[in-house]
């Protein structure tokens, strides 16, 4: 038993009020339970990598609108031990009996939602064996020990919160029976705020997976249940598509910006790239130096061409030749910059057809963990939009994810956050659907800090911004609070927060041609944590727009 005198929980501050031992490291996460998960398991002797397991699995049952066992996610790790950063990539992939035109009808228009809704709409999922690979690769404990917290909340329940009863009673008409039944109460009626959830059939899924390694989910008992439920909803997944599911291990990419090295994920999440693409072109137009108007316009202009890059260029690289090396030389980020204009706003050409509204940006989520061994994850999971498909493979309680929204159903044709994409992210038999999630570390001599967001086609903004405090010397809960902006090529429009632009610079912006919308919400759900090396102080942040927590671990 843990005494709970071991744990400082807090929203904004890492200070601890009093100090019991000497700190083993920090945990920061997007829900209370997770990151009491994940703080259990470094106290009770586990590392970084056994606490994110904890973490992920407890975030599937909490956070059940956001990621799940039915989805998919990217782990950005460093290993103490043999110095070593690494990108565990757990993304989705398309059934084997994709096609390039399956959500489009005869005359070759998107049918509207069939990538959205439904069971169609869902990926082969990467989580369960993305935790058994950390599992097997990195951790110190058993993977029944790493996955008994989320099994006995799923078993046992928890207190279900406003945040959590918003998203039911939102998406309520998009569940199908078997969520319905999970998520009512004892008359029929969506789930409300103070009520538990206790979720029988998930906690079963998530005892398989723990027993077998994660092998029952794609080839046993579990995978049977899965697939003769998905093929009742119209779905194409075959015994072929999860006994084929791979975890691969990638490079990240890693380059020093403003005396800091930054290392963040590549191919098929576009997050590293437009974000040291954005970085590279600040550093041109010597950002530190402006005022903070003429700041945000180069920001505007930087954000613009790496999503006009991303749209062309990005896709699965497994699958097709993604010009990385062209995309952050200076060349290209000089050629980028030819038509800049510090005076007036460039143009958005119009790649091809609609723009959309974009979506709020609450969905998918983030941790990230520093343990006493020097060991960082920074991991970001998702199973798209809102409760994914919003269906449940009936008897095993797990969503199904609509990530196939993520690819390119028809170039220059929107998806649901807005983005355009090319044929480099059409859609193929077994690849990897483009992401923007951007799990980051940024390094010193001094410090560390380990960073990512949910918010759908926003996640790259956010965290480039976030990293631009850290680098001016902010603190981690400056860095994760800074209200926040957002441009992404098309729909030419700069979206920010509440009050994030004053009115003088608002006018001023406007005046260079500038189109702004001022929102009425706040997006984005960062959460970070972060080490100073030389007086072995952790510290972290819980962004105040979500419900999550930040505990720091003491012996």
């Amino acid at each position: 038993m843990i005494r709970i005198s071991l744990f400082i929980l807090f929203l904004f501050s890492a200070t601890p009020l009093i100090a019991q031992g000497n700190p083993i490291g920090v945990v920061a996460s997007a829900h209370p339970l997770a990151t009491q998960a994940g703080a259990e398991i470094l106290i009770n002797g586990g590392n970084a990598f056994d606490a994110a397991i904890a973490v992920s699995s407890t975030l599937s049952v909490v956070e059940p609108f956001g990621s799940g066992l039915g989805g998919g996610g990217f782990f950005l790790i460093y290993e103490a031990a043999s110095d070593r950063y690494s990108m565990i990539d757990a993304r989705e992939r398309a059934p084997l009996n994709s096609t390039a035109d399956m959500y489009l009808d005869n005359l070759g228009n998107p049918i509207p939602r069939l990538s959205i809704d439904g069971a169609l709409a869902s990926g082969i999922p990467g989580l369960p064996a993305g935790l058994a690979f950390l599992n097997g690769n990195y951790g110190m404990m058993s993977f029944e020990e790493t996955l008994e917290f989320a099994f006995k909340t799923a078993r046992d329940g928890f207190i279900v919160d406003e945040r959590l009863e918003d998203r039911v009673h939102s998406q309520w008409e998009r569940f199908n029976d078997e969520a319905k039944d999970i998520f009512s109460d004892s008359n029929d009626k969506p789930i409300a705020a103070g009520e538990i959830l206790v979720q029988e059939d998930l906690a079963r899924s998530i005892s398989l997976i723990s027993e077998s390694h994660a092998r029952d989910f794609y080839e046993g008992m579990l995978s049977i249940t899965l697939l003769e439920a998905t093929q009742a909803m119209g779905g194409i997944w075959t015994a072929e598509d999860l006994m084929e599911y791979e975890i691969i291990e990638r490079e990240p990419l890693i380059e020093s910006f403003f005396g800091h090295n930054i290392i963040s994920v590549p191919p098929p999440s576009s997050g590293g790239i437009a974000l040291f693409q954005m970085l590279s072109m600040l550093n041109q137009l010597d950002y530190f130096s402006l005022n903070r108007t003429d700041q945000i316009h180069v920001l505007i202009e930087s954000m613009r061409r790496a999503y006009r890059d991303r749209a062309l260029y990005l896709g699965d690289s497994d699958f097709i030749d993604v010009p990385m090396e062209m995309l952050l030389s200076e060349r290209h980020i000089n050629e980028s910059l030819n038509d800049f204009d510090m005076n007036r706003a460039s143009n958005s050409e119009p790649m091809m057809f609609d723009e959309a509204d974009f979506q709020e940006g609450m969905d998918t989520t983030h941790f990230s963990i520093i343990d006493q061994f020097g060991n960082i994850v920074s991991a970001t999971q998702s199973i798209n939009y809102n409760f994914g498909s919003g269906m449940i493979a009936s008897g095993t309680g797990i969503f199904l994810n609509n990530e196939m929204d993520d690819f390119s159903i028809k170039p220059g044709y929107p998806n649901l956050y807005g983005l355009v994409g090319s044929e480099a992210n059409a859609i193929a038999p077994g690849k990897r659907m483009l992401s923007s999630m951007t799990p980051t570390i940024i390094t010193s001599e001094e410090d560390v800090m380990a960073i990512g967001t949910p918010g759908g086609s926003r996640i790259i903004t956010m965290v480039m911004l976030a990293i631009l405090d850290w680098i001016e010397n902010k603190s981690v809960e400056q860095s994760v609070s800074h209200l926040r902006i957002h441009h992404q090529y098309l729909p030419n429009l700069l979206q920010i927060e509440p009050d994030a632009i004053n009115s003088d610079a608002i006018y001023d912006l406007m005046e260079r041609g500038h189109e702004i919308e001022e929102l009425e919400n706040n997006f984005g759900n960062m959460y970070a944590a972060a080490k100073k090396y030389q007086e072995n102080i952790y510290s972290g942040a819980a962004d105040f727009r979500g419900v999550g927590s930040v505990l720091i671990v003491y012996d």
